[in-house]
């Protein structure tokens, strides 16, 4: 996570703590403002949002907005069924909470192996509060798409994998997750960030004839292991046990984690 998406996450954290304060506090008024601040900002995560929104549900039914309540306990129980309104929300709420879904909504990512198209889908998500689908992987690798109710499929590099994919409402906030983030791609070569120190009695010409020795064997192993033909060849080799070794236009090697069986 970025410095700014930090700094967002916590600011709208803060948001919400407040909202929560005002709202024990019995300021009603006060914590649907700051509920609909930390729901607007975005950042917010799967967990979080459900609570924001049960909370607004709640102050909406007190109010008598009954379609209002509705929506926002909708999205609440598609986020976290067990999910609950307080002692103090009114009955018909409490009871519409029982009555609700037994299963969250679900994102799927699937794909058969890293050469085949991979198809992206969100389930049991309540009308409309899926917007943008984040597909990202390895490399750097991102892609946005409209989510408007029907499968998508694209065609990553197999570079890109291993893939995730984050669903997102119209204000940013994460509604649901699926797959794998990127690992971190290994240093290419460790560089000794202090020369060690020469043994004593030792001039430094003595000790440079044998440094120079073991650096060219260093270099030459060094060399052999990041050839890319060779890596090349050794992904054609491991394809066919379901796992395929990549390399960028850089050298860099990752490996592409094992294909996803639907």
């Amino acid at each position: 996570m970025t410095a700014l998406a930090l700094l967002v996450s916590g600011r709208v954290a803060a948001q919400a703590t407040a909202a929560d304060d005002a709202f024990e506090a019995g300021r009603l008024d006060e914590a649907a403002a700051g509920y609909g601040a930390a729901l607007e900002a975005g950042g917010l995560g799967p967990e979080r949002l459900a609570h924001v929104h049960l909370r607004l549900a709640e102050l909406a039914a007190l109010a008598s907005l009954d379609d209002e309540a509705a929506r926002h306990l909708a999205i609440a129980l598609a986020l976290r069924p067990d999910a609950r309104p307080s002692s103090g929300a009114p009955e018909s709420l409490r009871l519409a909470a029982e009555a609700g879904p037994t299963r969250a909504l679900r994102v799927v990512l699937a794909a058969s192996t890293p050469a085949d198209p991979v198809e992206v889908e969100v389930r049991d998500a309540p009308p409309h509060l899926v917007r943008t689908l984040v597909i990202e992987g390895a490399g750097g690798f991102t892609r946005t798409l409209p989510w408007e109710g029907a499968r998508r499929a694209l065609r990553p590099p197999a570079s890109a994998h291993p893939l995730s994919v984050r669903a997102l409402d119209r204000h940013g906030n994460t509604v649901g997750r699926a797959g794998a983030p990127p690992p971190a791609a290994p240093p290419t070569r460790l560089e000794p960030t202090v020369a060690p120190a020469p043994d004593e009695g030792t001039e430094g010409g003595g000790d440079e004839g044998d440094d120079d020795g073991d650096d060219d064997g260093d270099d030459d192993e060094g060399s052999f292991l990041e050839d890319p033909f060779l890596w090349i060849a050794i992904g054609l080799v491991v394809a066919g046990a379901g796992v395929a070794i990549g390399v960028s236009a850089s050298g860099d090697r990752f490996v592409v984690g094992a294909p996803v069986v639907r």
